[in-house]
């Protein structure tokens, strides 16, 4: 394992969950791995709570105060890595890309964050990742990727999926093109 390297991996709008345990196990053989709790309570919501839980997010924590809570543990973990890397899920990978443009991040990647197309104006200063399913609901990854492509460091791929896509405990799961995904953003095993 190195001890160079870090990934902090933000988490939907349920919170830290059997989701963020699945990737913790996926990324720690490899690196040292941190998940901070952006909602600050110890109950996750369940995921029949969406609603409620989105609500919650907004209301409670919202973009700017998530976005700080990981700059400062960035700030913290960049006194002991030399590589820190963010991996995001939806609310997850919008702060993620918020957080694109902090000097001690070296690569974002950002799992269907539908809320980045309201910060198009963030220019992030390290290699940006996005992945979104062809199938959103609520608005369209086309224009989105239309937006940031004139980003020089952004990637984008619109994959078969929706919204979820890369959570195995959801009923939306596309394993395989996550797999793929990881294994060519962090040549994971």
């Amino acid at each position: 394992m190195n001890h160079q390297t870090c990934v902090i991996i933000l988490h939907e709008i349920y919170g830290v969950n059997n989701h963020m345990a699945y990737y913790r196990q996926v990324f720690e053989q490899q690196m040292n791995v941190y998940i901070p709790n952006l909602l600050n309570r110890t109950t996750v919501f369940m995921y029949d709570e969406e609603e409620k839980a989105y609500e919650y997010f907004m209301e409670a924590v919202g973009f700017e105060k998530a976005k700080k809570m990981v700059e400062e543990l960035i700030d913290a973990l960049a006194k002991q890595y030399d590589f820190i890397q963010l991996v995001g899920f939806s609310v997850g990978a919008t702060v993620a890309w918020l957080c694109s443009e902090h000097p001690a991040v070296q690569k974002v990647l950002c799992f269907y964050g539908s809320r980045i197309r309201s910060y198009t104006n963030v220019i992030p200063k390290v290699p940006v990742q996005m992945v979104f399913g062809k199938n959103e609901k609520a608005f369209s990854p086309e224009n989105v990727r239309i937006e940031l492509n004139e980003h020089p460091l952004v990637t984008f791929e619109i994959v078969e999926g929706t919204h979820g896509f890369a959570n195995p405990y959801d009923q939306m799961d596309c394993e395989q093109t996550t797999k793929r995904v990881l294994q060519q953003w962090f040549d994971l095993k």
